[in-house]
C-alpha cells in the first residue's frame, strides 16, 4: 500500500473516530477501556481473516501483524466472546420488527383502505396472539407484547391491541438500543471495506449519501417528515422483497448469506468549521 493510501486511511480514521469515541465516553467507557476493546478487535480479525490453508492465525503471526505482544495475544484470544449481545440483540429485533411490518403489509391484518387492523389479542382466526405465532412459535404472546409497549409499537385498549409504527425503535436509554448500535456501524463499515478491498471483478455493494450545506433548521422537521414518508415505503418494498425470498427450507448443499440495507438520517453541523 502506497504512502498516499495509507495517509488517506488514517485521514478517513481520523475523521470518523471523534464520533466513535463520543460514543463511547457516553457510555462511560474511557480511552484505557476502549484500548483494550480496539486491542481485541485486532486480535480477532487477524485470527479469523490472516490465517493460512483455512487455519486460524497462530500466536506468533498474530502479534507480528497488530504489533502486540505474543502474552497479549494470548490473553486477548482468552477472553474473545464471537456470540456477542449485539447480535443475539439484533436477531430478536428482526423477528419484532418483521412482526410489525408484516402487519401493516399483508392483507389478513389490514382494513379496506390498507391501514393496520386493531386485533383482539387472542380467542379469534385474525389475532395478536396468531400473529406472533407466525415469527415466535416458542414465544408468550404475552411477552412479545410487553416488548413492543415497552417500545411504543403498540397500545392496549382492554383486550385489543393497536399498531402504532411498523418499526421498532428501543426507547433512549435503553441497553438494548445501546447494544444494536454496534451492528448498524459494523454493516455499514464492512459495507465500505468490501468497496474498497474488492477484486475488480467483484460487484460493489450500494452505498449511498446526499448532504447538502446550509439549509436553514427551520426545514429540519419538514425533512424529517420528508425523509420518513419516502424511506418507509422504499424500506417496505425491500422488505417485502426480502421476505418473500427468504429460505423456509434448504438443501444440505445450498448456502445462504444475510442481505439487507440500511437508512439513516444527516443532520447536525457542517463539514466545513
Amino acid at each position: 500500500m502506497s504512502n498516499g493510501t495509507d495517509d488517506a486511511y488514517r485521514a478517513a480514521i481520523a475523521r470518523f473516530l471523534p464520533s466513535v469515541v463520543r460514543l463511547a465516553l457516553t457510555g462511560g467507557i474511557n480511552g484505557r477501556q476502549f484500548g483494550d476493546l480496539v486491542k481485541q478487535a485486532y486480535v480477532d480479525v487477524v485470527t479469523a481473516d490472516y490465517g493460512r490453508s483455512g487455519r486460524p492465525t497462530n500466536i506468533a503471526r498474530t502479534a507480528l501483524i497488530t504489533g502486540l505482544s505474543r502474552n497479549d495475544v494470548k490473553r486477548l484470544r482468552a477472553g474473545s466472546d464471537s456470540d456477542s449481545a449485539t447480535f443475539r440483540s439484533d436477531r430478536k429485533r428482526y423477528g419484532l420488527g418483521s412482526l410489525l411490518r408484516e402487519w401493516h403489509t399483508s392483507t389478513d391484518f389490514l382494513d379496506s383502505e390498507g391501514r393496520p387492523i386493531a386485533l383482539p389479542f387472542d380467542g379469534h382466526d385474525i389475532s395478536f396472539a396468531r400473529l406472533t405465532q407466525r415469527f415466535f412459535s416458542d414465544v408468550p404472546a404475552t411477552t412479545t407484547l410487553r416488548e413492543l409497549l415497552d417500545c411504543g409499537a403498540v397500545r392496549r385498549d382492554g383486550d385489543t391491541v393497536i399498531a402504532l409504527r411498523d418499526y421498532l425503535l428501543p426507547p433512549v436509554g435503553n441497553a438494548e438500543h445501546v447494544e444494536r448500535i454496534g451492528g448498524l456501524l459494523s454493516d455499514f463499515v464492512e459495507t465500505i471495506a468490501h468497496n474498497l478491498q474488492r477484486d475488480e471483478s467483484a460487484p460493489s455493494c450500494i452505498e449511498i449519501r446526499t448532504t447538502e450545506e446550509s439549509i436553514a433548521c427551520r426545514h429540519e422537521a419538514a425533512f424529517r417528515a420528508a425523509l420518513d414518508a419516502e424511506a418507509t415505503k422504499f424500506y417496505q418494498r425491500i422488505e417485502r422483497w426480502l421476505m418473500d425470498h427468504k429460505e423456509l427450507e434448504t438443501r444440505p448443499d445450498e448456502a445462504t448469506t444475510r442481505m439487507g440495507f440500511g437508512v439513516y438520517q444527516i443532520s447536525g453541523e457542517s463539514d466545513r468549521r
